[in-house]
Order: C-alpha cells, then structure tokens, then sequence
C-alpha cells in the first residue's frame, strides 16, 4: 500500500513495516519502542535489488529485534551498508554486532565521527567517511543513496540522506519528536499536537538558526516524498514543506537559549 494510503491504525508495530515498493526497490520501517529510559528509535531498511542498506541501525540492546524484523523481508547478514547520521549510541552502539555477521560490510558515517569507530570495538569493516562537501552512494539499480551534510543540527558532523528512488530523506534528528506520556505514531496525526512534541527538542538540540537555514537551502528543491527522522512520526506529502516552514519560524539551539538583545 503507498505510504500515503498507509494509517497509524493499520500498522502492526512489531512488524517490518512497508512504506516503498517498486521493481527492485523497497523501503520498510525496522525501528521499535524501547523500554524503560531509552529513546524510541527508528531504523530504516532500504533494499536496492539484491543489496541492503540499513539506516541508523541502533543501540546493541535492540540489534536482535531489528535483525528478526529484517529477516522476515530480507537476509539480515545480506546488509552491505550501515549508514549513520552522526555518532551517537542509539546510532551506533549495535555496528559491532552487524559486524561481526558481515566483515565486509561499509560503515558511512560523517567525517568527523571516524575516529570515533574504534570505541564502538568495531574491527575489519570498512569505514567510509563522508566530507563536508557530501557523498553518493551507487545502488545496484543505478539509483543513489545522497548524503547530505547537515552540520550543528544536531551533531558537529551530521548528515541526512536522500533515496533518489523512493523520494525518501531520512533526517536523522531533524523533524524528531517525543510522546511524553503518549502512545508513539508512525505518522503524524494532528498537525498543533504534533509542533508541540518536536519543539522542546529543536530548541535546545538543533544548533543554531544558520545551520537550519543552510538545511533548508540544501533540501528544499529536491523532489521530497516523504520525510522519515530518527525519532518519532514521519512527513508525507505536504507535511514535508509543512515542518521545513515550521523548522524556519522557530529560533533553536543557542539563538533559542541566548536571543539577541
């Protein structure tokens, strides 16, 4: 069913969920919710012909469950690719374990973030890193993955990527929210309800107004389908030039924590 048919009510969350099909070319939904304190985290399994490619893959204690749902679609240890918006541990922390199944697998990650590898006790797969200017990724198909920097919203280094297939940009932390209290959506389902759970966080954890316009600059002309952020509800349609106004309005990070006189 097309993404935009899709509703929260007709989602089994404890399933890989599908969001993109066309010859050779699917997207599906790998994430899940956490317990106890963790962050609810989503991860994003792209499958390019015979070639997986696996988007913020997630902290280890959620590695087994992420690898149950991608089995269920396609052969987990077939992975070629993780790729990771930036350098943090609900990212990060499951590479060694996708390793260890996949030597050769290629890790893509921001630049800054390479040195930071090792920590994660990650040995042999190749790290690939991706510079201030970006970086494209060939898919079997022809198609490319597009690596976007992103920098300052959050991380120092970060980057979003862009499915030339399916549309999709996958965000990292830009467009995240939080449902204090609230049953998680995979889509947004009220517009006002929905700025409130993303607000708190653009404010203290984007950096700064200048990096969100340069974010906006660098996305805004490309022909965006859906937009699908590391945490929380995804855009579709409309609501992706929706959020990017929104995301423009609003002061963040230290414009936000120290406003001007």
């Amino acid at each position: 069913m097309p993404i935009n048919r899709l509703n929260n009510s007709d989602l089994v969350m404890e399933d890989a969920i599908l969001l993109h099909d066309t010859p050779g070319h699917q997207v599906y939904w790998v994430g899940g919710a956490e317990e106890g304190e963790a962050i609810p985290c989503n991860r994003w399994l792209v499958i390019d012909q015979d070639a997986g490619y696996l988007l913020e893959p997630g902290g280890c204690d959620h590695y087994h469950t992420t690898s149950d749902k991608i089995d269920s679609v396609f052969l987990a240890q077939s992975i070629t690719h993780l790729l990771c918006s930036h350098q943090d541990p609900d990212i990060c922390a499951s590479i060694p374990s996708w390793v260890e199944h996949n030597p050769d697998m290629k890790i893509i990650i921001p630049h800054l973030w390479r040195r930071f590898m090792p920590h994660y006790m990650i040995h042999g797969a190749e790290v690939v890193p991706v510079s201030d200017r970006g970086a494209s990724i060939a898919m079997p198909s022809g198609n490319h993955l597009r690596c976007i920097p992103a920098p300052f919203l959050h991380s120092a280094g970060n980057m979003v990527v862009f499915d030339e297939r399916s549309g999709f940009l996958f965000s990292g932390d830009i467009g995240a929210s939080e449902f204090d209290g609230e049953r998680p959506v995979l889509f947004v389902d009220d517009w006002d309800a929905h700025c409130q759970r993303m607000l708190a966080f653009h404010q203290r954890y984007m950096g700064g107004n200048k990096a969100v316009r340069a974010f906006i600059d660098s996305v805004k002309e490309l022909p965006i389908t859906a937009m699908l952020p590391q945490h929380g509800a995804l855009f579709r349609g409309d609501e992706v030039k929706r959020f990017l106004d929104w995301f423009g309005a609003i002061d963040v990070g230290i414009d936000a924590m120290f406003p001007a006189p």
